[in-house]
Order: structure tokens, then C-alpha cells, then sequence
């Protein structure tokens, strides 16, 4: 932790004359408390300029030190040109420089702090951060002779002077500047220039290294846009044309005093407000036909920490379908709101965390997503994605996929317990209607979570603390603790303070973990209405203690389960966990334990149209909320429950079953369906739209058997595969036969599934594959293909449906198709 505060110090820069303040973020997260409520965000720290503030030097001159010949003088400057001071003394070849600058504290004595990297040890100090706040920035040189440390010389002091007013917009990009109505050839290659108005910076086919070597211009900053508040127009525009390159060189950046080379943003937003102005955030537009990557070296824990990809305390817009990369930096965006429109794309690869969207200036802070947006975000030690304060979080028909994963090998930035999270949202407790809220309409989410080290405190899919809505579409959490991280408290999939899945919404929450694992839970409320929910906890493998780890498979105060179509299905399954209740119902803290009662229960759990309990297959019996009695479970006896235990004989209650299903309970046929996975061998049969195969591992499906059971029309499922180096099936296998190839290493690269008979009458069906650089597809049905042509892409997982002729299952993928030949690209 000592290194992280000194490295906030170090590159957490001031805000533009006048502006409103530049703030960051503490970069530890969000930490579980004692008492497993989650902390409020602080506030944004005030930067600090990027000097050395660890060791206060209150030298003086010693008897015998280097003569001075020339005191250094004071310096005029202009923003954002560089300034330079120098100090002239005998045989400067035989001592040492140190510039030092002074910190001044109302009431307290003044003290001098070194500056530090390369550039402050020379007889003239560059001073090139010019584009901050620099009033009457007083500095002096401290000349030590080199054969004898003891004498000193310690320099008169002298004062950088602002003169005037800073540009109302430029630019810098490294160490070249771009004023208004300028182009500029950049030393590593491509163009900048600056709009005659300068609301416009274009970049095109840019290639820019950038470090924190004190010869480079704003301290390890590839791009600097600064821009003055507009009342008619407060926004500008990030241009793109071509491949634009910023790459942060950090293993030429200077070594802070722990020994850290920093740098600290890709691109960096600044900005200003002139005195009177309204102090309204501006909005930054990314856009153009062009691509933005932002990289840097992989990071490593106490040398190399390039902090930001994009910081801005302002609005974001990605726009005209626009690219941006984020790769290997401490945070990847930093945003007070952020918004994709349309086909844009950010892919951002962090430590710590890939989004947070922070209030400021009063500013909500949303994440909005707009139709065949593509967010792809990773992090191993913290949340992937933040929005703290009272933003929402809200998208249509889009792709998120957010992934955690943290080794036994990570070496973490802090000694603190560690969270993991795939998505959360935060706000204070005096919070604006609406605050903290999740919206998914008709969009794909996958969060994927694994940790296996020993910080690793808690692990959670996606916690809203708002109302979390997913209507239409499908949302899948797969969040595992690993064997090293022993010290973990628990895991949950999914939680919000109101719960809402609607129109065909596809859940599947997959944990497993110890101490306290829950899949999916609504701190009052959760609506289920014609939705598929499945939440599985295993534990079959035996790795948790089975009798300590308290499990809830749904959990909430007030459950409302309404299902009128044939599809609508909810299941809980818990598997190898002695303590572990499918559906519970917890009580507040006012409310007592209640013995069963009907009058009682009905408030609690609803169950209307076709939802009713089925027990798990062997079972003779149907339960129906008379089978379920209300009880306090094991744990503190301040978090209270009622417990529906569902149980297989209505006049045993002494054991309750590990799987509960409401769902139509008329007869009804399941489609299964298992695939034969690179490197592990034929999976266990699925069904009904689960997942066979994986994601997120780079393996290939080889092989695939499909059956139908228990339907009572006539007629069967046929399909066939088109496989690597053989193309299609010249025929169709059925009842489970083996469609592609075991043994021969081959990848399964599109597939076509069909009815025939009275089952191709009534129903149909419905699959969707994974493939190789899309991730998930559109659904096909009914013989369509499903996959892609022509490009030698690997299918991963499939999922397949048979449903009610007519049924329309709403799910976009990542691309529109469910088929993608060379022609679509």
C-alpha cells in the first residue's frame, strides 16, 4: 500500500487554472467491511503536482560547497510551453544537482521536496509540466560536491511566473505540441492536428511512444486534449482515421523513490473553465472510421505502473462506430460518464479495473450501451466495471463481457483483502430515484470470475444497488473461488436490491465457493415473469466444506414468479453442500420466525400462471406451496431467514431436496444435448438451453450428440456438422448419434439442427453457437446454419432449444447473424 499512495502522489496531476479539479481514484476499490457491507467510494483525492512529497529536504549551505557563479533567475512562461531554469557554478563536472520545489501550508513552515527523474538532476531543469496549476511556482537547486556529500551549496530561490491566459484549446501529444488550426508531424509517425476553432483534434495513422522521463512533456502522458467550456457548445471531438498507436514506454521512465517507473495516462481530458463559465462537464467525443489502441508493457508489481488508458472528469461518447483498445494498464478508463453508441466497440485489458465512472460536478455518471455496442472488459484484482454515485446503467441489445481472473502467481499493488468483481453499481445513502440502477434489454452478458489467491476476500458476479432488470436476452455468471484462495468469505452470482427477469430474459448463474455462496438473491423484491432462471452451486467435486458453507440457491424477501408460456422455466440446484436451502426467504430485522403458514407464505412467494413446483426427476410427487414450511436457518441470528424447504414426501419434512423447479407443470419434452470439448473429453448431457461446451478457454467442440425426450408427438431431431478439412456431413445423424469426429483433433465450424414429423409441426427449434473472434451468435432454428464459413473458426459452446411453434426467443448476439460467411465481413 505504501507504494500505491506514493505513487497517487507522484502522478496525479493539478487541474488547468481555473478548471474544476482533476481527481482519481483510490485505486484499491471497493473492500467488503467486517461486516460484509460494501463501502462507500471517498471522494476524489485533490492532485498533487508529480513531484516527490515522501522526503522533505530543509537543507542548507555548508561551509566549503560549490561556489555559484549565475543564482538561478526567474522564468516567464506561457501555457503549455515549456520553461527552463538554470544555475551556473565552478567546475560543475566535479558536482551534483537536485532541484527542489517549495510546499507551502497556510500557518505551518515551509518545506522543500525534491523533483524527481533524470531531468531534476542537471544544471538546467526543463520544466515541462507547464499545462497545470503553476502560480508563482518557486523552486531552488541544491549543488553538492561529488568527492564530499557533507558540502553544500544551496541555491537562491527563484519562480516560475505564469504569463497570461493558457490557449483555449491544444494539444500535446509526448513531447510536441498542437495549437489551434495546426498540423503536426509526429516523430514516430502519422499526423495531429487541431481544428482552427480547436474543438476538433484528428489523428491519423498516429504512431506515439510516451514515459515520465523528466524530458518529456505532462509527466508520462501520451495525449493531453485541453479544451475551454462552450455554453452554445460544450463538446469536442477525438478524430480517428486509420490505425492510431499510443504506446507508453514506461521502461524508460524514471525510477520513483520505492523504485516504480510510472506513466500516467494514454489519453488524457482536461478540462477548462474560464472565470464566470458554467461549470458543466464537457462531453468528449471518440469517433472517426479509424481504431485507438492504448498500450503499454504487461504490468509489474513495484517497477513498471502505467495508471491510466483514457482519464477524463468528463463525458465520454464512442461514436461513429469507433474502436478503442485498452491493454495491460493499471485502470483502463477513468470517466465521469460514459456512452457507446451504436456498433462501437472498447476492449480494455487492466489490473484493476477496466471502467469506473465516478460523479463529479454533480454529474450522475451513466453507462449507457446502445444496439450491437460490444463491451469487452477484463481485471484481476478488483471490479472489472464501477459506476459509483447516482448513475444507471443502461443498454439495448448489446454485448458485455467482463471477465476477472486473478492467479496465485499475481503479485497485487496492496496488502489489503482483495474483491472481485465482474460489474457493481454504488450510490450514497441520500440517493436520487433510480440511482444504482441496471437495465439489459435484449443484450448478451457474460461474466466470467476465477481467483486463486490467498487475498482474495470475496468474489461477486454482479451487484447492483439498485433495481437490476433484464428483459429479454440472456445474462450468464460463472464465478468460481480456486484452491489457493483459502482466505475467501464467499461468492455471489447476482444480487440487486429489486430483481427483475422478463420476455424470455435467459439467466444462468453458475458459483461455487465456501463460507457464504449465494447465485442469485434480491435484497426485497424479484419478478420473474415468462424469464428461463437456472442457478447451480457445485460443489461435487467435494473442494468446500460441505457442513460450514452456508448456500442459497434464490433468494429474496418477496418472490413473484409468473409463467404463462411453455418455456418459462425456473430451477435452483444445488449440488454436494449439507447446508444448502434451493429457495430461501429472508426476513427483515423487525420480522420473526414463522412456523408455516399458507396466509403467511402466499405474501412472500407468488407463484401465478403455469409456475408450479416440480421436484427433481425420480420424485412421485408435485409440491405445491402446502409442501413448504418456513424455518431459521444456521448463521448469525441477526440475519434471519424463512426457508422454503421443498421436500420429496409432503408428510416428511425432515429433508429437504437439492434442486427445485417451478415451472409448467404439464408434461413437457426436453432436448439434450452433449458435446465432446478439445482436451477434456465428452461433456454431461445438458438441456433446454443450457451451455454445452465452454468460453472463454480457446477450446474447440469436436463432436456433438443431440436426443429428445419425453415429447409425445411423433417425429425426431436431425442435424449435422461441417468440420475442419471435411466441410459438411454429406448426411444428417438423429437420437443421439455422434455428428463430427472423436480422436482426430478436429474443430467443429458451423452446424444445422431440424425436426421432422409432428415434432417439426408443433415445435421448433432454436440453437446458438459460440464461435472463435464473435463469441456468441444470433440464434438459427429449424435447419438454418449456425456458425461460420470460410474462416476457420472454431466452434466453443452451443446451446439449443426446442420450444412451441411460434415462440420468438429474443436474444441478439455479438454479431447479427447466426451464420457469418466471408461475404458479411
Amino acid at each position: 500500500m505504501k507504494q500505491l499512495k506514493c505513487l497517487l502522489v507522484i502522478v496525479l496531476l493539478a487541474a488547468m487554472i481555473g478548471a474544476s479539479p482533476v481527481l482519481a481514484q483510490e485505486a484499491s476499490g471497493n473492500w467488503l467491511k467486517n461486516d460484509g457491507v460494501w463501502s462507500e467510494p471517498s471522494d476524489w483525492p485533490d492532485s498533487q503536482p508529480s513531484r516527490d512529497t515522501s522526503q522533505p529536504s530543509n537543507l542548507i549551505s555548508t561551509a566549503g560547497g560549490p561556489v555559484i557563479v549565475q543564482q538561478p533567475q526567474d522564468v516567464s512562461f506561457k501555457i503549455p510551453y515549456p520553461a527552463s531554469m538554470s544555475i551556473t557554478v565552478e567546475n560543475p563536472e566535479t558536482c551534483d544537482f537536485q532541484w527542489q520545489w517549495r510546499l507551502h501550508k497556510e500557518g505551518e513552515e515551509d518545506v522543500w521536496l525534491d523533483f524527481e527523474g533524470p531531468g531534476a538532476q542537471r544544471s538546467t531543469l526543463d520544466y515541462k509540466i507547464t499545462g497545470y496549476q503553476m502560480y508563482n511556482e518557486i523552486v531552488r537547486c541544491v549543488v553538492t560536491s561529488k568527492s564530499d556529500a557533507s558540502k553544500v551549496t544551496v541555491s537562491d530561490p527563484a519562480t516560475f511566473i505564469q504569463d497570461g491566459e493558457p490557449s483555449d484549446y491544444y494539444a500535446t501529444l509526448g513531447d510536441q505540441i498542437v495549437a489551434m488550426g495546426q498540423t503536426v508531424n509526429l516523430t514516430g509517425g502519422g499526423q495531429a492536428r487541431l481544428s482552427s476553432d480547436g474543438k476538433t483534434l484528428t489523428l491519423e495513422n498516429a504512431n506515439l511512444s510516451y514515459s515520465s522521463d523528466f524530458n518529456s512533456y505532462y509527466q508520462g502522458i501520451g495525449i493531453q486534449y485541453v479544451a475551454t467550456a462552450d455554453e452554445q457548445d460544450n463538446a469536442v471531438t477525438l478524430e480517428l482515421i486509420g490505425e492510431n498507436i499510443i504506446y507508453a514506454d514506461t521502461e524508460k521512465s524514471y525510477r520513483t523513490g520505492d523504485g516504480i517507473r510510472p506513466s500516467f495516462s494514454g489519453l488524457q481530458f482536461l478540462q477548462r473553465n474560464p472565470q464566470g463559465a458554467s461549470t458543466d462537464l464537457m462531453t468528449l467525443k471518440i469517433g472517426g472510421s479509424g481504431q485507438l489502441r492504448l498500450d503499454s508493457p504487461t504490468q509489474k508489481a513495484g517497477d513498471i505502473f502505467d495508471y491510466y488508458g483514457i482519464y477524463a472528469p468528463a463525458f465520454v461518447r464512442l461514436t461513429d462506430q469507433a474502436q478503442v483498445t485498452i491493454s495491460n494498464k493499471f485502470e483502463g478508463i477513468l470517466c465521469a460518464d460514459l456512452v457507446m453508441d451504436e456498433k462501437t466497440a472498447l476492449t480494455v485489458a487492466a489490473e484493476s479495473s477496466a471502467l469506473e465512472i465516478r460523479t463529479l460536478n454533480e454529474a450522475p455518471g451513466n453507462l449507457t450501451l446502445k444496439p450491437e455496442a460490444v463491451l469487452d472488459a477484463k481485471a484481476k484484482m478488483g471490479t472489472v466495471v464501477t459506476v459509483f454515485g447516482n448513475g444507471q446503467v443502461n443498454a439495448e441489445a448489446a454485448t458485455i463481457k467482463l471477465e476477472g481472473k486473478m492467479s496465485a502467481t499475481d503479485l497485487p499493488y496492496t496488502d489489503d483483502p482483495i474483491i472481485v468483481a465482474g460489474l457493481t453499481t454504488n450510490h450514497p445513502q441520500t440517493a436520487d430515484p433510480g440511482a444504482g440502477d441496471v437495465t439489459l434489454k435484449n443484450c448478451q452478458l457474460e461474466t466470467s470470475l476465477s481467483t486463486d489467491h490467498q487475498q482474495i476476500q470475496f468474489q461477486q458476479g454482479l451487484k447492483v444497488a439498485g433495481d437490476f432488470v433484464v428483459d429479454g436476452g440472456s445474462v450468464t455468471i460463472d464465478s468460481e473461488i480456486l484452491d489457493k484462495a483459502a482466505n475467501s468469505r464467499g461468492v455471489i452470482g447476482l444480487q440487486g436490491d429489486n430483481v427483475s427477469f422478463k420476455n424470455g430474459a435467459v439467466i444462468e448463474s453458475s458459483v461455487a465457493g465456501s463460507n457464504l455462496v449465494m447465485s442469485a438473491i434480491a435484497g426485497d423484491q424479484m419478478s420473474i415473469d415468462d424469464a428461463v432462471v437456472n442457478t447451480v452451486i457445485d460443489n461435487s467435486a467435494g473442494r468446500f466444506d460441505a457442513s460450514e458453507t452456508e448456500v442459497v440457491g434464490l433468494g429474496a424477501q418477496h418472490m413473484n414468479i409468473n409463467l404463462t408460456g411453455a418455456t418459462g422455466r425456473v430451477n435452483a440446484q444445488i449440488l454436494g453442500y449439507n447446508n444448502g436451502l434451493p429457495l430461501a426467504n429472508y426476513l427483515t430485522s423487525s420480522d420473526t420466525r414463522q412456523d408455516y403458514d399458507p396466509a403467511y407464505q402466499a405474501g412472500a412467494l407468488t407463484l401465478a400462471g403455469k409456475a408450479q413446483f416440480i421436484v427433481p426427476a425420480g420424485s412421485q410427487a408435485t409440491l405445491n406451496q402446502a409442501s413448504l414450511e418456513a424455518h431459521q436457518v444456521l448463521g448469525d441470528p441477526q440475519n434471519k431467514y424463512s426457508v422454503y424447504e421443498a421436500t420429496y414426501n409432503k408428510n416428511d419434512t425432515s429433508k429437504a431436496v437439492q434442486q427445485i423447479t417451478i415451472a409448467d407443470s404439464t408434461p413437457v419434452g426436453t432436448v439434450s444435448y452433449s458435446t465432446q470439448i478439445q482436451n477434456i473429453g465428452w461433456q454431461q448431457a445438458v438441456t433446454n438451453g443450457a451451455i454445452s461446451g465452454t468460453t472463454g478457454q480457446a477450446l474447440r467442440l469436436e463432436a456433438i450428440k443431440i436426443n429428445l425426450d419425453g415429447f409425445p408427438e411423433t417425429g425426431s431431431i436431425e442435424y449435422r456438422s461441417h468440420i475442419q478439412n471435411k466441410g459438411w456431413e454429406p448426411g444428417f445423424k438423429s437420437a443421439g448419434e455422434i455428428s463430427g469426429t472423436v480422436g482426430e483433433g478436429l474443430r467443429l465450424e458451423a452446424i444445422e439442427i431440424r425436426l421432422t414429423g409432428a415434432m417439426a409441426e408443433k415445435y421448433d427449434v432454436y440453437y446458438q453457437v459460440h464461435a472463435k473472434n464473435f463469441g456468441w451468435l444470433n440464434w438459427a432454428k429449424n435447419g438454418d446454419p449456425a456458425g461460420t464459413e470460410g474462416q476457420s473458426l472454431r466452434l466453443e459452446a452451443i446451446r439449443i432449444q426446442v420450444v412451441p411453434k411460434g415462440t420468438v426467443i429474443s436474444s441478439e448476439g455479438t454479431n447479427p447473424l447466426a451464420y457469418v460467411t466471408l461475404a458479411d465481413l
